[in-house]
C-alpha cells in the first residue's frame, strides 16, 4: 500500500492547472484532457487503495500510511505530507452514534485528518435510500447493486462495513480547475478526502429536510496562512469550508458543472481562536466528485482610501465672513457708545466739587470750633 501511495504522490507532483488550448470560441470536451484525467486517476487511486487497506481491518481498528510528495522546483504543487486513514465501523455503529474522529491536538504539524463528528445516520433503508440525496437517490442505487464486496457475498454485503476514508492532500487535488479550462478562482488550501465507503463504492451521504449538522469539522490552519490574514478583512471572516463538486450538467447543458461550493455548510470562525476553523455540513460531498474539503481564502474586500481634505487658503471663506462681520460689529458698538454719552467721565469742575467742598466744609468747621 505504501508503494501505491508513493505512486498517487508522484501523479500529484506533476499536476499544473489545465489551460484552454487557444483563445476563441470553441468547443473543449474538458473530461479528455490529461490534467483533468489525472486529477481523476489520483482521487480514485487513492480510494482504491483505501479500500484495500480496510479489507483486512477488523471492525473498529485504525491504520495510517503517508509519504512525502517532493515537487520539482517548477512545479506549482506544494510540497508536503500525502496521509491515508481508513477506519472501519460496523453498520450498527454508525446509524446509532455516526463517526467520531479526533485529530492528535498535540501535534505540532499539519493534521492528518480535521476533526470529524457525523451524526448517527439511522437505518439505511432499502439500497441506503434514506441516507442517499434525493437527486443521486437511483443513481448511487444503481452503483450499490453492482457492488463487488471483497469478502464472498454469503460473508460480506453493502453496508455491513463502513469504511471512514480520510485523505490529507499536501496540495491542491483538482488543480487543473484553476486553469483557464476551467476558470475556478477559488483559492482553497488544507484539501481532504472525507467519505464513508462501503464495498469500493461511495456511500451518498445527501441532505435531509429539517435536518442540520449532519457533519461537523474542526480544522486547524497553518500558522503562515494566520498570520497573512489577521489584516483587512474588518468584520468579514477570512475563510469558508468549501467542498469540490463535480456532477453532470443541469438542464440541456453537456458540460459537467465543477466547482467549488459551500452549498449546505457553514462556517464559523473567532478572532479569540484564529487558527481553528469550523463548518457545519448537512451533507457529504456528492459521489464521484472525490469527497474533497478544502478552506477557501476569502479575498480581502476592497479599501477606499479616501484623500485628505483640501485646505482652504482663499479669503472667501466661512471663517473669514464671520470674524469680518465679529470686528464690523464691535466697531459699530463702539462708536455709538463713543457719540451716545459724551458724559460719561466727569468733568474737571465736577471733581473739584466732589473732592474739594466736603474738605473746605470741614476745615471751616474746625476753625469755627
Amino acid at each position: 500500500a505504501i508503494n501505491l501511495l508513493k505512486v498517487e504522490g508522484i501523479l500529484l507532483a506533476n499536476s499544473e492547472p489545465a489551460p484552454m488550448p487557444r483563445d476563441g470560441d470553441i468547443k473543449v470536451n474538458t473530461s479528455a484532457n490529461l490534467q483533468v484525467q489525472l486529477s481523476s486517476v489520483i482521487l480514485a487511486g487513492v480510494q482504491e487503495i483505501g479500500d484495500a487497506m480496510a479489507a483486512f481491518l477488523p471492525t473498529d481498528t485504525e491504520e495510517q500510511i503517508a509519504i512525502k510528495v517532493i515537487p520539482e522546483e517548477t512545479s506549482n504543487v506544494t510540497a508536503g505530507d500525502l496521509t491515508l486513514t481508513v477506519v472501519v465501523r460496523s453498520l450498527d455503529s454508525v446509524k446509532a452514534m455516526g463517526v467520531n474522529m479526533m485529530p492528535d491536538y498535540q501535534a505540532q504539524d499539519r493534521w492528518a485528518y480535521p476533526r470529524i463528528e457525523i451524526a448517527g445516520l439511522g437505518e439505511p433503508g432499502f439500497m441506503g435510500q434514506n441516507w442517499a440525496d434525493p437527486d443521486t437517490k437511483l443513481a448511487s442505487t444503481a452503483r450499490y447493486q453492482s457492488a463487488v464486496c471483497y469478502q464472498p457475498p454469503e460473508q460480506e454485503s453493502i453496508f455491513d462495513r463502513i469504511v471512514v476514508l480520510m485523505v490529507e492532500w499536501p496540495s491542491n487535488p483538482v488543480m487543473y480547475a484553476s486553469g483557464s479550462l476551467i476558470g475556478s478562482t477559488a483559492n482553497v488550501t488544507m484539501g481532504y478526502t472525507v467519505e464513508l465507503r462501503s464495498c469500493g463504492e461511495t456511500i451518498d451521504i445527501g441532505a435531509t429536510p429539517g435536518v442540520t449538522g449532519k457533519l461537523k469539522m474542526t480544522f486547524r490552519l497553518e500558522p503562515d496562512t494566520v498570520r497573512d490574514r489577521r489584516w483587512g478583512y474588518n468584520s468579514l471572516i477570512p475563510y469558508r469550508v468549501s467542498w469540490w463538486e463535480d456532477i453532470p450538467g443541469i438542464g440541456t447543458s453537456e458540460d459537467r458543472i465543477r466547482r467549488w461550493t459551500t452549498l449546505g455548510c457553514l462556517t464559523a470562525w473567532q478572532n479569540s481562536q484564529e487558527d481553528v476553523v469550523k463548518a457545519s455540513c448537512d451533507r457529504l460531498p456528492s459521489p464521484g466528485s472525490g469527497s474533497v474539503f478544502a478552506i477557501e481564502l476569502v479575498p480581502r474586500p476592497p479599501f477606499t482610501m479616501e484623500p485628505p481634505p483640501v485646505q482652504n487658503s482663499h479669503f472667501h471663506n466661512l471663517a473669514s465672513y464671520f470674524f469680518f462681520l465679529f470686528f464690523l460689529r464691535v466697531w459699530y458698538l463702539w462708536l455709538t457708545a463713543h457719540r451716545g454719552d459724551v458724559k460719561f467721565f466727569p468733568s474737571e469742575q465736577d471733581l473739584i466739587k466732589i473732592l474739594f467742598i466736603p474738605a473746605e466744609f470741614k476745615w471751616n468747621e474746625k476753625v469755627r470750633r
